[in-house]
């Protein structure tokens, strides 16, 4: 049958530019999006929920080998994102703003030597009017940083892996520090033809993000992060 409270406006654009250099590549990205919209509800009750996002960005990245011995691969990004939902009981406004800086390293020492470095840092910054927080400013600096290494020889295959994520948020009332290492090793071993033997194990970690922190209904502030051992042979 047909459904009321369902119209959708909607514009976006986008622009694109790339380009070759020396021994590596370039890509920039630039997206603005509109939409104002009605969530459909019930086919038989009226419900007059209504949503408004506006989101923008700048991204862009580099990729370049030297001598074919390093390898640089970096990214930035910008980006702001606001929400507004409102229904018949309540209105919800977020703005939530984003900057951040990536790069990662690979170097080859041998033919049977690999190492990689990455270094990752953000700026998250949010405006709601849940919580305590009103429409003060929450913030966050997040840090990742990992070093892999990878060693081959004809019967062998290892990779060590060590990385550290870090999450500190400041606020109203809000002042939390999020950060732990994850080490992992990986290795196969050929014992003779067709038969390997294959194992792993690494500490896995998850911060949790704004959204499962400060977002109304699902978030919960109190969150801690999550920590798990994965192992198999």
């Amino acid at each position: 049958g047909y459904r009321e409270y369902s119209a959708m406006d909607q514009y976006l654009g986008g622009i694109d530019f790339f380009g070759k250099i020396k021994g590596g590549e370039w890509r920039a990205k630039g997206l603005v999006n509109y939409s104002d919209r009605e969530c459909p509800g019930s086919t038989t009750y009226p419900y007059l929920s209504q949503q408004q996002d506006l989101n923008g960005l700048i991204q862009s990245s580099l990729t370049k080998s030297f001598n074919g011995s390093y390898s640089l691969n970096a990214s930035a990004k910008v980006s702001y994102d606001s929400m507004n939902y409102s229904d018949e009981y309540s209105s919800n406004v977020y703005r939530q703003s984003e900057i951040q800086l990536n790069s990662s390293h690979m170097f080859q020492i041998s033919h049977w030597c690999d190492l990689s470095a990455t270094i990752s840092g953000n700026w998250n910054g949010l405006q709601s009017d849940n919580y305590e927080a009103g429409e003060k400013l929450i913030s966050r600096v997040g840090i990742i940083t990992a070093g892999s290494a990878s060693f081959r020889t004809e019967k062998l295959k290892a990779e060590l892996n060590i990385e550290y994520n870090g999450g500190y948020d400041r606020g109203p009332e809000i002042k939390d520090n999020r950060h732990c290492f994850s080490p992992s090793a990986s290795i196969r071993y050929n014992i003779f033809k067709g038969f390997d033997l294959v194992a792993f194990g690494r500490r896995s970690c998850h911060i949790p993000t704004f959204n499962d922190l400060y977002y109304s209904f699902q978030g919960n502030k109190d969150l801690k992060s999550e920590r798990a051992w994965l192992t198999d042979i």
